[in-house]
């Protein structure tokens, strides 16, 4: 219902053309040409938190800064996979955005017991049953599914009509959709994706990579707060490369500094990205029997020692993200600690521990990892180095009852305002550059 029969659904031969279609679109050249889209994003949240703390009586304020986060990333992946504006941060009024806000935690956060009692009897009716279940049920979570559903298919028809006019009139857009769109006109039907594929990428982009990395920066910002010497650390390297920066004659961060000459930001990034993986768990179900080797032989309570498991076809499994995340043998004795430095001092195992890109198995692992990768670290990276230079964040009273709150994605909540969605108050002032 909420990413349509695109890459998160597809399977075998399908996943398979779906992906090879959608790769060059999500290349490292090609994300790297995003950085000013997200460095702009970027200084819009700055402005508007600036103008909140100027107009304060004490040179600080104290901010949700889910709300913000949220509206940037959402601008973030309108610009750079549709070339379309959602005038997020501005407060445009724009219905897919007002449809899309806090999606996610109304529907599927916090549920009653008769809605979990629902999800588990849905596991076990027939799948036509179900869908019709889904289309009819007078629920308002799934009210509100379909209607972003709706509108995000009739916004997809017409940026997918708007492209292909760009494309027969010469116009070469380097957007995400643009790219789609210009390798469906070719011949080969291996290279072409079919009309319901096409509104299905615009689905999944905007859910996938939206929430995902609004969610990862809210507990990143969470956790700068929680240990401002780590704050300061990452500003002086922020600092330290602006005057490298301006001694070559330039001006604005390059995504070879980002990637390659700023080590404590990637530590930091990639340890935000391990103790708070935005997508705790993901579904594997194999399509033939297999038999999977342990790393460890596991003693059966009758002492007989098993050193691989059978798993016959079809079997679910839900592999837990935040359960390798701090597995103390590949991240060290003190993996349940938020500790940046245990990516520069040879503390993580990568060498035993075959990982997902960048941190862990955050993104996931192997043929079905996450195919925007790049395009998430990359914005995170951005955004982090735009806000940490300008603002120092600082915990408050509220900042005590923030908990998690499972709804497909870990998010912040306030304990005992569950109902009012995603909150993270953190105090925030301006950087003084003394």
């Amino acid at each position: 219902m909420f990413f349509g029969r695109g890459l998160v659904w597809a399977e075998g031969d399908d996943h398979k053309r779906q992906r090879r279609i959608y790769s060059p679109a999500f290349s490292a050249s090609k994300a790297r040409a995003y950085l000013p889209v997200f460095t702009g994003c970027a200084a819009e949240v700055i402005a508007k938190w600036s103008n909140t703390i100027v107009a304060s009586q004490d040179a600080s304020a104290v901010i949700d800064v889910t709300k913000l986060i949220s509206l940037a990333a959402l601008d973030a992946i309108g610009r750079t996979a549709f070339a379309y504006e959602f005038h997020a941060v501005a407060g445009g009024d724009n219905e897919l955005r007002k449809s899309f806000h806090n999606i996610p935690h109304l529907t599927f956060g916090n549920p009653s017991d008769l809605a979990i009692l629902g999800q588990g009897i849905a596991a076990r009716i027939p799948i036509t049953l179900m869908w019709f279940l889904y289309d009819n049920l007078p629920l308002e979570a799934l009210k509100r599914v379909h209607r972003f559903t709706a509108l995000a298919t009739r916004v997809s028809r017409e940026l997918v009509a708007d492209k292909a006019e760009e494309l027969l009139a010469g116009k070469d857009k380097r957007d995400i959709m643009s790219l789609l769109v210009k390798a469906n006109a070719s011949s080969n039907a291996q290279t072409r994706l079919t009309e319901e594929e096409m509104i299905a990428q615009l689905h999944t982009t905007i859910l996938a990579g939206h929430e995902t990395v609004s969610t990862a920066m809210n507990w990143t910002l969470l956790e700068l707060a929680r240990n401002l010497p780590a704050q300061k650390k990452l500003r002086a390297e922020i600092f330290a490369m602006e005057d490298t920066i301006r001694a070559r004659g330039e001006s604005e961060f390059t995504a070879t500094d980002l990637e390659q000459n700023m080590p404590y930001l990637n530590a930091l990034l990639k340890e935000s990205l391990r103790f708070h993986p935005p997508i705790y768990s993901f579904l594997k179900v194999p399509i033939s029997d297999a038999t999977v080797p342990l790393s460890k032989p596991i003693v059966a309570p009758s002492g007989e020692v098993f050193s691989a498991i059978a798993i016959p076809k079809g079997t679910a499994i839900h592999v837990s993200i935040a359960g390798f995340n701090r597995n103390k043998e590949i991240f060290g004795a003190d993996a349940h600690n938020w500790r940046p430095e245990r990516w520069l001092d040879g503390t993580v195992r990568t060498e035993t521990f075959p990982m997902g890109p960048y941190a862990g198995m955050t993104f996931s692992s192997g043929p079905r990892n996450c195919i925007g990768w790049r395009l998430a670290v990359l914005e995170m990276s951005a955004l982090i180095i735009e806000l940490t230079k300008n603002f120092v964040f600082e915990l408050t009273p509220s900042t005590e009852k923030v908990r998690r709150e499972a709804c497909n994605l870990m998010v912040a909540v306030i304990d005992g305002e569950e109902e009012k969605g995603m909150q993270l108050p953190l105090k925030i002032s301006i950087v003084s550059r003394q």
